[in-house]
């Protein structure tokens, strides 16, 4: 999708073209560090990369100012700026996100699994309740990968591929530790629908699906709908995966990471505060899909807050 410069300058705040980028005010931090390219789909980013960061497209940014209707057609754009507007939701905790997207196909070939000697390997025995499949046909993923859909609402919006090899035999092959679907992972969560609106009041947010399959596992997640654990498919969490949290009613978020990625997730988690109480809980020894019982019990009776993470690891920069 493509809006048209006058468009763009009617829901931005203080625009400046530069070039092939219109500068204004960051819809999170406020400050005029944000820019975003006048060609379509205007990928954008705020450049405050350590305090803020924001990343996306139009799509985002519409889904957060509520101004999803553009996605059709360019209409009156004067009610408030994208600055205004997503402080103004998140002030009267009326934000809110459409589930926008499109059915994203499996690979070609696609087959659900029973059983894999590499999944065996991982402690993975829960077939009927994650699904997970393979391919023997699609360029990308045939024979040594398995896959993961992500789901939103029950259509598949994207997947997870995981290589199955060594990390030996995978360089030989000269193939990726993940080869996943190419559309942007970072607005979904995997393990999504678990959330049931307004019944799941608190999400745990981990970076992998076998962090998440722990997890459910320990706490046995599956047998209540208060609390429910989702990937974030990655070490960072997205703004649209903060406002499909919010959409959906959830009030508490925990995070759950290792203190050397927290440096990646220290501005998101600030501003996560604003939109949830937030707490973390720093990861150690084992990752959250490696941990026993007493390991992730230990961490989740030592939460800390957000501006308690970030004092420590500035601290902990001073001294390296």
């Amino acid at each position: 999708m493509e809006l048209s410069i006058d468009s763009l300058f009617d829901i931005l705040t203080n625009p400046k073209r530069t070039g092939k980028n219109i500068r204004c005010k960051c819809p999170m931090c406020g400050k005029e560090e944000f820019y975003v390219g006048v060609e379509g789909p205007h990928f954008f980013r705020c450049w405050r990369s350590n305090k803020c960061g924001i990343t996306g497209n139009i799509y985002s940014l519409l889904k957060a100012i509520n101004r999803t209707d553009l996605l059709t057609k360019e209409g009156s754009m004067s009610l408030y700026s994208s600055s205004e507007l997503v402080h103004k939701n998140l002030l009267d905790g009326k934000l809110t996100f459409k589930y926008l997207h499109d059915p994203y196909p499996l690979p070609i070939g696609y087959r659900r699994l029973d059983f894999h000697p590499y999944l065996e390997k991982r402690k993975f025995y829960e077939y009927d309740q994650y699904e997970v499949g393979y391919s023997v046909i699609d360029p990308k993923t045939r024979n040594d990968y398995v896959t993961f859909p992500i789901y939103r609402e029950g259509i598949t919006t994207g997947y997870i591929s995981r290589c199955t090899l060594s990390t030996q035999e995978q360089e030989l092959k000269k193939i990726p530790r993940y080869s996943n679907s190419m559309n942007d992972l970072s607005d979904f969560l995997y393990g999504e629908d678990d959330i049931i609106p307004n019944k799941t009041h608190t999400a745990i947010l981990v970076e992998g699906i076998f962090d998440k399959i722990n997890v459910d596992r320990i706490l046995e997640l599956n047998k209540q709908d208060s609390i429910k654990c989702v990937s974030t498919n990655g070490s960072s969490v997205s703004f649209s995966q903060s406002l499909l949290l919010k959409e959906r009613g959830v009030k508490n978020v925990i995070l759950l990471h290792e203190f050397d990625v927290l440096k990646k997730v220290k501005h998101s988690s600030v501003y996560l505060d604003s939109m949830f109480d937030t707490k973390i809980g720093v990861v150690e020894g084992n990752d959250p899909g490696d941990m026993e019982d007493i390991e992730l019990l230990h961490v989740l009776d030592n939460l800390k807050n957000p501006f308690e993470i970030v004092y420590n690891y500035l601290e902990h920069k001073k001294l390296s």
